[in-house]
């Protein structure tokens, strides 16, 4: 098995080979133009092995202005300067999500960069009223797809988690509390995850839902039936090793369930031996998806777009920016949870990327 160190520089030699001229310029994979989504990638995957620090104060500057100066000051959101909507192909992701959910990783990084949004983050503001806050909840589309909802979810926790920073409103704390109310409320006894029409298989509640949890961790909240949600995520690896439903892995799937496993297996020591089970089967699989040139890939089963858009599209089996941050995360948790010497031989900075916060011990109701 690989060590950190060699895995951590590989990830640094593929995010050299996709830098642009300017500082904060990358492109998604080989083939693509520049996109701020891929300078939120590249980013977030410097941050995790620890190369942010390493910047000068006038990098430093010039990649913060630079993000800052893509954020739309009447709705708060940062748009890719180079989108346009007729290459946006997915029929599952809309425009407006799009934006949202790009938003929240580039105002991550503005974070880890030590800034943070010029302009409030407007467009959640009329959610900083509780019963708004519900009927926003409840009128996504629960029935469609679960995992899409978790999309929205935390893009709205990251969102008014980042309005607070930079306004200080409490209001923004009682339109939070209606949210985790609303949540908390809603935990499914079977699954430990949140379905309202009872219609979603378990891996779009899992995909779904762990884009919820981390909003509980963002805001220091108790989370409940822990071993509910420990037990659903053993159950979804397959064969491979790996945790897509159809086989072969994915970054976000793989990730979505070997983060909770990792964070509430610590906090409860629920079934130990068979989360290390679990991710010594699902490890060598996951590293054999790092290429030659230092990257990692999604899957073999289907070309990656990021949300169906083609400036974000990497081929099959061709590295990319998001599959970087994801599988160097995912890799880092399981070393962290097994104690592996090999993979921990250097320092991660994994609990540094939870949206605008440093992951604390997760509380448990």
């Amino acid at each position: 098995m690989k060590s950190g160190k060699i895995i951590q520089s590989e990830l640094r030699k593929f995010c050299k080979s996709m830098q642009q001229d300017k500082v904060g310029t990358y492109r998604y994979s080989e083939g693509c133009p520049t996109t701020l989504s891929a300078s939120a990638f590249a980013g977030m995957t410097l941050g995790l092995i620890g190369d942010l620090e390493k910047l000068n104060k006038l990098e430093r500057k010039m990649w913060v202005q630079y993000l800052q100066g893509c954020q739309n000051e009447e709705t708060g959101l940062f748009i890719n300067p180079e989108f346009r909507k007729e290459d946006l192909h997915s029929k599952k992701h809309t425009e407006d999500l799009f934006h949202a959910h790009h938003s929240a990783f580039v105002m991550e990084l503005l974070v880890r960069l030590g800034a943070k949004p010029k302009f409030p983050i407007r467009w959640v503001h009329k959610y900083r009223e509780p019963a708004r806050m519900k009927e926003w909840i409840e009128s996504q589309q629960w029935d469609i797809n679960a995992w899409v909802v978790g999309n929205w979810t935390y893009d709205m926790g990251c969102a008014m988690g980042m309005d607070y920073l930079v306004t200080g409103d409490e209001k923004v704390l009682d339109g939070m509390d209606a949210y985790f109310n609303w949540f908390d409320k809603h935990q499914m006894d079977t699954t430990g995850w949140w379905d309202l029409k009872g219609s979603s298989p378990l891996y779009q509640q899992q995909f779904g839902g762990y884009h919820t949890l981390m909003v509980y961790w963002m805001f220091d909240r108790p989370i409940g039936k822990a071993d509910k949600i420990i037990d659903s995520s053993l159950s979804l690896q397959k064969n491979d090793g790996m945790f897509d439903p159809d086989g072969g892995g994915g970054c976000c799937q793989d990730m979505d369930v070997i983060d909770p496993l990792v964070t509430l297996g610590l906090a409860t020591g629920y079934r130990e031996r068979d989360i290390k089970e679990a991710f010594e089967r699902a490890l060598p699989p996951i590293l054999a998806k790092q290429n030659k040139d230092g990257g990692f890939y999604d899957t073999l089963a289907w070309e990656r777009a990021e949300f169906g858009w083609e400036l974000n599209k990497a081929k099959r089996g061709a590295s990319d920016l998001c599959s970087c941050l994801f599988y160097g995360f995912t890799v880092s948790l399981a070393g962290e949870f097994l104690k592996d010497p090999n993979l921990m031989d250097t320092t991660w900075h994994h609990h540094q990327t939870y949206g605008h916060c440093v992951h604390k011990q997760t509380k448990l109701k």
